[in-house]
């Protein structure tokens, strides 16, 4: 199916999507843009074992933010009464608090057991600080979904761009102050997120606590066990898959050191940070957008929209960064982490597979089938835990990592079909979307740039520039390509 508008109606509703997409795109695209300048700099003044350890603390408060709020914040946009929806809020915002604190007081008071039960002693005296982040890390999964229910996608852009612009002033004043231990990572990294929790916060206090009536106890219980799903599914689902993401932080550390947890951190951030710059406002939208669209019976056309507009937006820049990401952070980021870009080379193509599909797993949401979500991640998890467990065994990181890709390429290429299933997709009208004249384009493009490479070799910055390049037209085309789509309504 292609994107191109055949009737108005259906161009009207396209551009409406785009228009919110790019809308809540633009904020946050800038905000990830603060993050990727910042890097060059950060991986000058932090050593790879303080991103180590800063990245293990990061996966603690990842896992446990996430379920802070026992997952009830998606249920925000689900009920047709406004108020329901606000008392759903104000539930997640509660739970969160208490989960923050009592998950904190474990942390202080084991912070030593559990530092060594990681093999890091180094994490130890930040571990207190696990409560406080849990706290501002799951406020905000809330203030997200609330904001995105009210369409301030603005206020949302605003948020994202404050945070990130926030974290790595903060990060880069701790490295300029001498302060080039994980403290500067980790601080800097709690104190972005809660400038993002002020900015996003800010106009629910002065506005919606306002506007709707105080919740009385019985009425917060009937709205729990009306969306008991999120907790009893998603819930569990949830830790899963944020274990299963984080899972190679603590393997590498455990058979390796925090030096390799630091290159894998770095490189799985610099693929990351664009990737989810598109992939969270695509997810944001679509949830919002999918849940019409299923009432509607417009899912299925949804879907394939958004999974071409994905194909689009990502699979030339990962292709180039497979073909050259040794060489892009070789001269972008110093000699010394120039493994971390062997690292990204490797996690490129699984990178790609679950930028398409994760935005899409909502539909397990909106179709109230969050026990499908559960299954996947718990057969996810496993198949990730043998593929680190072998990697570990054999004492070497690039066959560990490359076993971890590789299991997550075909996991998540399989839930892209499952959900396309789920919606009563079929499977040849999927696949035709991989065969659009964009998709063999970019993947003849990367031949191309792989011949070159071959030709150029032992010169890391013209590979570098003429990779940019390639990136570069490859964006103009796209933008002439669908320029209707991208105009004014």
């Amino acid at each position: 199916m292609d994107i191109t508008p055949q009737t108005h109606s259906a161009s009207f509703a396209r551009k409406s999507y785009l228009k919110d997409t790019m809308q809540l795109g633009s904020g946050t695209a800038l905000a990830q843009i603060a993050t990727i300048l910042s890097i060059p700099v950060l991986s000058r003044v932090f050593t790879p074992e303080s991103f180590g350890i800063a990245a293990l603390f990061s996966a603690i408060v990842i896992i446990l933010s996430a379920i802070s709020g026992l997952r009830y914040e998606l249920a925000i946009l689900l009920p047709e009464e406004e108020q329901d929806s606000f008392f759903i809020f104000i539930l997640h915002f509660v739970i969160t608090l208490f989960f923050g604190l009592f998950t904190g007081l474990f942390f202080w008071l084991g912070k030593g057991f559990i530092a060594s039960l990681i093999k890091a002693p180094e994490i130890e005296k930040y571990l207190w600080l696990v409560g406080p982040a849990i706290i501002v890390f799951g406020i905000l999964n809330g203030f997200n979904l609330w904001n995105t229910r009210q369409k301030k996608y603005k206020l949302i852009s605003a948020g994202k761009l404050g945070g990130s612009t926030g974290t790595a002033l903060i990060q880069l004043l701790f490295g300029l102050l001498g302060s080039t231990s994980a403290t500067g990572l980790i601080g800097g990294s709690i104190l972005g997120k809660a400038l993002e929790d002020g900015i996003q916060g800010y106009p629910v206090v002065q506005k919606s606590l306002w506007k709707f009536k105080r919740p009385a106890r019985h009425e917060l219980k009937q709205l729990a066990g009306r969306y008991n799903k999120f907790p009893k599914f998603y819930c569990p689902s949830t830790l899963i898959n944020n274990l299963s993401w984080q899972i190679p932080n603590f393997f590498l550390n455990f058979f390796f050191s925090p030096v390799i947890v630091g290159f894998y951190t770095l490189g799985d951030r610099i693929i990351r940070t664009p990737m989810n710059m598109i992939g969270q406002t695509v997810a944001q939208v679509f949830f919002q957008r999918g849940a019409e669209a299923y009432r509607n019976g417009s899912i299925k056309n949804l879907f394939l929209e958004t999974v071409q507009m994905l194909i689009l937006a990502g699979l030339f820049p990962i292709l180039v960064l497979t073909v050259s990401g040794r060489e892009l952070f070789f001269v972008i980021l110093g000699e010394q982490w120039a493994e971390a870009g062997v690292y990204a080379q490797i996690l490129a193509p699984f990178a790609f597979i679950r930028f398409l599909s994760s935005p899409l797993t909502h539909i397990f949401s909106i179709a109230e089938k969050q026990e499908n979500s559960l299954k996947f991640n718990i057969t996810n998890l496993i198949i990730r835990l043998i593929a680190m467990i072998i990697g570990g065994i054999f004492k070497n990181p690039i066959l560990m990592l490359g076993l971890f890709s590789l299991s997550g390429f075909l996991t998540y290429t399989f839930l892209l079909f499952w959900l396309g299933k789920e919606i009563g997709l079929k499977t040849f009208v999927l696949v035709k979307i991989f065969t659009k004249f964009e998709v063999v384009l970019s993947i003849a493009s990367a031949l191309l740039l792989l011949i070159i490479k071959l030709f150029c070799s032992g010169s890391e910055l013209i590979s570098v520039i003429i990779a940019v390049v390639c990136i570069f037209f490859y964006y103009v085309y796209l933008s002439l390509r669908y320029k209707s789509l991208l105009g004014k309504e």
